[in-house]
C-alpha cells in the first residue's frame, strides 16, 4: 500500500507538543473499517442508512423497517419506512468494510 506523501512544508498543530501535519490539494484521505463485528456494514441505497452487521446469514434487523435517512417523497414510503428495508430487499448492500 502507498504511503501518504506531501511536497508541502510541515505545520505544528496548535500544541506543538501533540504532532504536525502537512497538506496539499493532490491528498486524498481513505478510511476502512470493518465495525464493531468484524462483519462490516449493511447500507441501504434507497436512502443512505447503514448498520453494523453481525453475522453472515441475516441482515441487520434496524434495516428491516428502518426511517429513511435521507428525505423521501411520501409516495416513495412503504408505511412510513424506507422501501429499501421492506419492498426492495435487493437495495441493501451486504458485508461492505
Amino acid at each position: 500500500m502507498p504511503r501518504l506523501a506531501s511536497t508541502t512544508c510541515w505545520q505544528a498543530l496548535p500544541d506543538a507538543g501533540a504532532d504536525r501535519l502537512r497538506t496539499d490539494r493532490e491528498g486524498l484521505v481513505i478510511t476502512q473499517s470493518s465495525g464493531p463485528y468484524g462483519m462490516g456494514y449493511a447500507l441501504c441505497l434507497c436512502c443512505g442508512r447503514a448498520e453494523a452487521e453481525k453475522d453472515d446469514l441475516r441482515g441487520p434487523d434496524m434495516l428491516k423497517d428502518h426511517k429513511p435517512l435521507a428525505p423521501l417523497r411520501p409516495e416513495q414510503l412503504v408505511r412510513g419506512a424506507c422501501p429499501g428495508g421492506l419492498a426492495q430487499r435487493v437495495r441493501i448492500q451486504r458485508n461492505l468494510h
